[in-house]
């Protein structure tokens, strides 16, 4: 079938339009590593969180990394192997189809972003409610589950539609199968606008929810202040998160929606990638080391090291029973 090479140029790389594709290559090794890196980081974070039964929004966080770090890794490395993917053409639902890395993206990304800021949103409102020493509203838990639920679904849904339905069938998109140049104009900047959002939101709730805690404590009694110190201390840890989801998703996205409305056609935003890869291998890294797991590690390997005996083999051992 004879595929017509007039492909959209609203959105489209600079590299996908010049001849010489090799200046390309340590742009993608780079992303490639980082992103291999960040997948099995995130899939240590992961298997470290089941094993300490910390089964809460973080663990959907973790695994949306994992899930975006492995599309990302899937994406360069098949576009390192397979060179002359570079000079061949395919259609936007062909790239939908045969290659997962497209879905796996938009799933992960939305799911970091989503899961934030549910995580932001309620416990903004349990901080306000513990100051008013009233009980939490499970509706507001309910609704944010239903967003964390339906979000990625409707999201990856659309991305299909996009290619299926909205994106001309008529004009053909390299087979390297970027996101941008397979969906539809306006799904992509949907799609960029609604995760940078969502995690510019989460930064300002925690931010609210921590300038509440800290005016909070001199008004309170004793009970309400153990209260709130362990909110703050849950608060930090969302904090911290929202930060790292905000370089993650954030920057990525804004860059590549200045590069779309930008004039100069010498700007890339491929570049971008790196930052996000390499902020996902971080995020795993930080909470790798914050776990529990890690640290009983670390004491015992010291403990071993320091005093080799019998019976710091036996501490070792009911520690990590533990």
């Amino acid at each position: 079938m004879m595929i017509n090479t007039d492909h959209n140029k609203s959105i489209h790389y600079l590299s996908e339009e010049i001849a010489d594709f090799h200046e390309q290559t340590n742009t993608w090794l780079a992303i490639a590593i980082l992103a291999v890196l960040a997948s099995v980081l995130n899939m240590l974070l992961l298997v470290i969180m089941k094993n300490e039964e910390r089964v809460n929004k973080q663990i959907f966080i973790a695994a949306g990394n994992f899930v975006t770090s492995f599309s990302l890794s899937y994406a360069y490395v098949r576009r390192l192997v397979e060179r002359d993917l570079a000079v061949k053409y395919t259609t936007s639902i062909g790239c939908m189809i045969q290659t997962p890395h497209l879905a796996m993206y938009v799933i992960g990304n939305c799911m970091m972003a989503v899961y934030v800021f549910s995580m932001s949103v309620e416990r903004l409102f349990i901080i306000i409610r513990a100051i008013h020493c009233q009980k939490p509203l499970p509706q507001v838990r309910q609704l944010l589950l239903f967003l964390c639920t339906f979000l990625p679904i409707i999201d990856a849904t659309a991305s299909l539609v996009s290619a299926f339905y909205i994106k001309d069938k008529r004009k053909a998109v390299r087979a390297l199968c970027y996101l941008r140049s397979t969906v539809s104009d306006v799904y992509f900047i949907y799609q960029n606008f609604q995760n940078s959002l969502l995690s510019i939101a989460s930064v300002l709730l925690s931010a609210t929810a921590l300038h509440l805690l800290k005016i909070s404590k001199a008004i309170t009694d004793a009970v309400r202040a153990q209260q709130l110190k362990r909110e703050a201390h849950i608060m930090k840890s969302i904090a911290i998160t929202s930060t790292f989801t905000f370089t993650m998703i954030t920057i990525p996205s804004l860059v590549h929606l200045v590069w779309v409305f930008s004039p100069w056609d010498s700007f890339s935003p491929e570049y971008a990638w790196i930052l996000h890869s390499f902020s996902m291998s971080v995020y795993a890294a930080f909470f790798v080391i914050k776990s529990r797991t890690f640290k009983r590690l670390f004491v015992c390997k010291r403990l071993s090291l320091i005093y080799p005996s019998e019976k710091t083999s036996q501490m070792i051992t009911v520690s990590m029973q533990r």
